[in-house]
């Protein structure tokens, strides 16, 4: 898929994330749908990503609660924050933090323009059985 000869970049040290690999990966295999993230084949610039906390994974959240951990419904809450090139500001459980020169007057009005303009869905929380080959091929692979 990508190869230094084909006159791409072969290093940067622009910010990316998830959501860069995916549209990559889309651009790449000639899929055409709306999603957030840039190419990454493509000359990236250092541009401003949202980035975010969505809480405990389901077994590290029940690992807690079967030690007896008090407040982990605390560590399930939702935070976002925003990176630029040198720049950091997120929320935190108590509050906010930030790192480096702010790039706007107001960072934490940036986050929530940001963060409005995000492409969300909510998922039902249901169970879904696997199949037993699927759960014995993810344990290979280490995910069991």
């Amino acid at each position: 898929m990508y190869a230094p000869d084909e006159g791409l970049p072969s290093a940067s040290t622009a910010s990316v994330d998830l959501r860069d690999v995916h549209s990559t990966i889309l651009e790449a295999c000639d899929v055409d749908v709306p999603v957030d993230g840039r190419d990454l084949r493509r000359d990236v610039a250092d541009g401003e990503s949202l980035v975010e906390y969505h809480g405990l994974s389901d077994r590290d959240d029940r690992s807690l609660r079967e030690r007896g951990v008090d407040r982990v419904d605390r560590l399930n809450q939702e935070l976002l924050g925003f990176v630029t090139g040198e720049y950091y500001g997120y929320q935190t459980f108590d509050g906010w933090n930030d790192r480096g020169p702010p790039p706007v007057d107001d960072p934490r009005g940036r986050l929530e323009e940001l963060a409005s303009k995000r492409r969300t869905r909510t998922v039902d929380d249901e169970t879904y059985e696997l199949p037993e080959e699927v759960e014995a091929r993810l344990a290979d692979l280490g995910y069991g």
